[in-house]
């Protein structure tokens, strides 16, 4: 089931790197990149 997420499409929207897990896939971006988008979110929430 996993694999029909899967795509050879798939790229993180934030380093373009092909996308391999179905949680990634689904959030359009790698682990350390949501990381990343996260923080940025947070910051602009403090602003």
């Amino acid at each position: 089931m996993e694999n029909e997420l899967w795509s050879d499409e798939a790229t993180c929207g934030r380093c373009n790197r092909k996308l391999k897990d179905a949680l990634s896939i689904e959030r359009g971006y790698g682990p350390r990149c949501w990381e990343k988008v996260r923080e940025e979110q947070d910051q602009e929430g403090e602003s």
